[in-house]
């Protein structure tokens, strides 16, 4: 897998977007800093779609996604194989002055859990790629463009002040000595924020603090300084149309990983996941817009971004029933658990022309299996389909003389596109295109005491079922 932080980002950004444009499919992966915004919102048996929508939309807004892990799938036309490249990118929010701070939350029980699993946090406060969606994007350059104030943090406030001083001190120093000499250039050593925008904002100020002064920022062999140039009017006008630009790449570095979201937007490539219904949200709401109040909004708007969504989880769940001789195989419960059972050989074995599944990130060899790493559970989302897929396409087509193609395993799926898993819900899956399903759940449950002799009380069932 390839790391990606906001260290590499531009660096690898082109490399990615090629990756996804000459993928077949691509799986996504996501790990929260919390599942649940309050007990209210726990998701119970007895959630309509509408109401778990509606309980999920608000840990949306709650929480953030920590870490994102992609990877694309792309099948040989001339090998029955796919190759696969995976990245993990880690994500956090950034503000942008002092007014504009996204406010999320970090639930104790998520960071014990993704720590126990090698998260590190500290990479993610750190080094996290920023991100905006379209609103934020669009209401930040409104306010560039027409110059509104935007409030310095209080640390980049206290590091204008510090390098005011010291240029102030220095055109002083000449000023006052007419017979000294001006020295071309002033070097002034900074602490940048591991805020690219609040460095911005930073020299944006001191520029207009200097006038006929050129303040720039330079960074050798890990010293970062300021440095103002003295420069003439006319040379001072030039340089401020060129530097344009700066403006325009502090916006494009706060955009951050969504550029790689419009990417797989623009490419209409299949998305892959595991129980989705959280990820499909955190997709549409951090890094395109905010999510609708109404359920039947999201799911229109969500289809047109992404045309085809397949859940493993929903595949699974749902091709079962075709193959009641492997109830011992398929008593999966979670990712990994299918993922190894999906690998073993007593599963492949009963399948002819099971493709490869190389992983290039690795050179070919089968990757760690690391659960809860965003980037392993993609690749792992992505390698379950696979089979799932050939599995399906092997019934349609019985014993042949060929492998099935791409065509032929996308086409074997067809029709769980764009269902989505529920988890304990009224009904088994939400569908992105279709109306909402009635519930196939009893609308009464019998709740027995098993042992007779002790009374049975509504607390207790709310707290053995977590009702």
């Amino acid at each position: 897998m390839i790391e990606v932080t906001n260290e590499n980002f531009e660096q690898l950004l082109p490399s990615i977007e090629e990756t996804i444009r000459m993928a077949s499919f691509v799986a996504i992966d996501m790990e929260l800093s919390g599942l649940n915004a309050s007990p209210a919102l726990k998701p119970t048996l007895f959630d309509s779609i509408e109401e778990r929508y509606r309980k999920q939309r608000e840990t949306v807004n709650r929480f953030v996604c920590c870490q994102f892990g992609l990877t694309c799938f792309k099948r040989d036309p001339f090998v029955n194989k796919y190759t696969a490249k995976s990245f993990g990118f880690y994500l956090c929010p950034r503000s942008l002055g002092e007014s504009r701070s996204k406010r999320f939350a970090f639930d104790a029980s998520a960071v014990e859990f993704l720590s126990d699993y090698g998260l590190d946090f500290s990479k993610v406060l750190n080094a996290g790629i920023p991100y905006l969606n379209e609103e934020e994007e669009y209401s930040l350059k409104q306010d560039l463009a027409n110059d509104c104030l935007i409030e310095l943090s209080k640390q980049t406030t206290a590091e204008f002040e510090y390098i005011s001083s010291k240029i102030t001190k220095w055109i002083a120093s000449f000023e006052n000595d007419k017979k000294q000499e001006w020295s071309e250039s002033f070097y002034v050593d900074y602490v940048p924020s591991v805020n690219d925008f609040s460095n911005y904002l930073l020299i944006k100020e001191l520029r207009r603090n200097f006038k006929n002064i050129w303040i720039k920022t330079t960074d050798d062999k890990g010293t970062h300084q300021v440095v103002a140039s003295r420069v003439s009017k006319e040379e001072y006008t030039r340089i401020a149309l060129e530097a344009f630009k700066d403006e325009e790449f502090a916006i494009k570095r706060s955009v951050g990983f969504s550029q790689v979201v419009r990417c797989l937007i623009e490419t209409r490539k299949p998305i892959v996941g595991f129980n989705m219904m959280l990820d499909i949200l955190y997709l549409y709401n951090d890094f395109y817009r905010k999510l609708p109040r109404k359920l039947n909004t999201f799911k229109k708007e969500f289809v047109e971004l992404f045309p085809e969504t397949y859940d493993s989880k929903a595949i699974f769940n749902n091709s079962k029933k075709y193959y009641p001789e492997m109830t011992d195989l398929f008593n999966a419960r979670s990712l990994e658990e299918l993922y190894q059972i999906l690998r073993s050989k007593e599963f492949l074995s009963r399948f002819l022309y099971q493709p490869v599944i190389e992983s290039e990130s690795t050179k070919g060899k089968e990757p760690e299996t690391l659960p809860h790493d965003a980037g392993f559970d993609s690749y792992a989302s992505g390698y379950v389909f696979i089979r799932l897929a050939h599995m399906l396409a092997m019934k349609d087509k019985g014993i042949t003389k060929e492998a099935p193609t791409w065509t032929d395993h996308l086409r074997a799926v067809n029709e769980f596109k764009n269902q989505i898993n529920l988890i304990r819900a009224t009904v088994h899956f939400l569908d992105l295109e279709k109306d909402d399903r009635n519930s196939i759940r009893p609308q009464w449950l019998v709740v027995e005491n098993r042992d007779k002799s002790e009374p049975l009380s509504i607390s207790k069932v709310r707290l053995e079922a977590n009702f």
